[in-house]
């Protein structure tokens, strides 16, 4: 024990104690220093311990909400650069109907009409491949459980805070749009205002000009695609500005919360690695003196000895 090889004496039975404390402090402290981590186990303290877990708990919910919020800015940007770019194509289409209204030549009225059919179906293409997760966008088709302002599967629902229960509700469009059947059974494209027929083959007529300005007052009327786009691309930006206020609203309580549960459990590491040190002094300045005290022990038995066998 502690390199005695006969009896003890009190004082070097006290050393001998000490040391095994200090012995258990150092690895505590060591434990603690590579951990980070001052409480680790109920024993360590059983009140920090489980409030540092309850912490930890609210951050990993506001974690997995601020996750999932992630995944909404996503899909809303995406449908908003979708839209950004349909709005730029049908800026071109006005200005082509303006320009055919006002051309008396039908073959350059044809060839306007021409361009503008090409960027309608560019807009179809756009309409039917905007895609977020394989989810269309545009389209109208969201979450078919949800329903916003009566409306089913146009809605989607989303959770701005770490309680479970704190979901909101928004429709992507105020209106899907697909293409279909008006009701004298033209193809239209909902919410865009826009037929389908051909205009290079309309324009081209007689009365093309008169065509061609029906299509610029599709562009210009109270209710048009355009202003439709407009409002949509609103309410997209007032969806992303709540959505990125309630992230970082998590992000910031997620780093609280870890601050918190860090301030219960955490480590002062120049702190811990300062005691670690001075454990080190005392727990070697002990063993010395535990050493010199067996060595005394072990000088004073061998003169005994040799005086014994000397007697006889």
């Amino acid at each position: 024990m502690n390199g005695i090889t006969g009896p003890m004496t009190p004082g070097a039975y006290s050393l001998s104690r000490i040391i095994n404390t200090y012995n258990s402090n150092l690895e505590k402290s060591l434990e603690s220093i590579a951990t980070g981590l001052k409480i680790k186990r109920p024993s360590d303290d059983i009140s920090a311990y489980f409030k540092a877990q309850e912490l930890n708990k609210l951050a990993t919910y506001s974690a997995n909400a601020s996750k999932g919020l992630e995944e909404h800015l996503m899909r809303l940007q995406t449908a908003e650069d979708a839209l950004g770019s349909i709005s730029k194509l049908m800026d071109k289409m006005e200005e082509l109907a303006r320009e055919a209204s006002e051309e008396d030549n039908a073959q350059v009225r044809g060839n306007l009409g021409k361009e503008y059919d090409e960027l309608r179906v560019q807009i179809t293409n756009m309409v039917n491949t905007t895609r977020y997760k394989g989810e269309l966008l545009l389209t109208g088709n969201f979450d078919p459980d949800a329903i916003v302002n009566g409306e089913t599967g146009a809605g989607i629902s989303y959770q701005i805070s770490e309680n479970p229960g704190d979901w909101v509700s928004y429709s992507l469009l105020d209106t899907r749009f697909a293409l279909d059947s008006d009701s004298d059974g033209a193809n239209v494209y909902h919410g865009l205002n826009l037929s389908t027929d051909s205009m290079a083959e309309a324009w081209s007529q007689d009365n093309g000009k008169a065509q061609a300005q029906e299509a610029v007052e599709k562009f210009t009327e109270q209710d048009s695609g355009q202003v439709r786009l407009k409002r949509n691309v609103a309410r997209l930006n007032t969806n992303i500005t709540v959505i990125t206020s309630a992230k970082n609203n998590l992000d910031s309580k997620q780093s609280n919360y870890l601050a918190a549960s860090s301030a219960y459990t955490g480590v002062d590491q120049a702190l811990e690695t300062s005691r670690y040190t001075s454990l080190q002094i005392k727990q070697q300045a002990a063993a010395s003196f535990l050493a010199q005290s067996n060595i005394s022990y072990t000088n004073v038995m061998g003169l005994l000895t040799g005086f014994n066998r000397a007697r006889y």
